[in-house]
């Protein structure tokens, strides 16, 4: 780890990165390749975004001080900065506090948005499965007579 706080790593393709639902102890900088963001619901995973260079990811669970809102998985060999939160929170204690209250409430934001996303693409992908079932059922009652 450099005097950055910065540290380069390599996830091979399928790798999982972080879990939803475990404590955050990084956030990531995707200096090549791509990043899965995907949460599980109702046994559906829902792929939220795909990261590509340049993007950052991670940084919500920091910011909050929470656990993570979604799973991190290379979606090919990448390779990726991570800043060590101890590190990304001297940082952060190091704004004004207005400026932590409003960084912790656009993330809070985000986190809503992003949960409210995964449910209504787990709502559509089971009415797609229902009516798919459906249209099974009619085609074999047709048959049936």
């Amino acid at each position: 780890m450099n005097e950055n706080g910065l540290k380069l790593e390599n996830f091979k393709a399928g790798e999982c990165i972080f879990k939803e639902g475990t404590p955050a102890d990084s956030a990531y900088m995707i200096t090549n390749g791509e990043v899965e963001i995907s949460k599980e619901k109702h046994g559906e995973r829902i792929v939220l975004a795909t990261k590509k260079q340049g993007d950052v990811f991670g940084e919500m669970a920091l910011i909050e001080q929470s656990e993570r809102s979604a799973t991190a998985t290379a979606a090919s060999n990448t390779v990726c900065y991570r800043l060590d939160e101890q590190y990304f929170l001297q940082e952060l204690d190091g704004l004004h506090p207005f400026m932590r209250g409003i960084f912790k409430k656009l993330s809070g934001i985000v986190r809503r948005q992003t949960d409210t996303v995964a449910l209504v693409e787990a709502a559509d992908r089971i009415k797609e499965k229902v009516t798919e079932e459906e249209e099974k059922r009619k085609e074999q009652e047709k048959h049936s007579f």
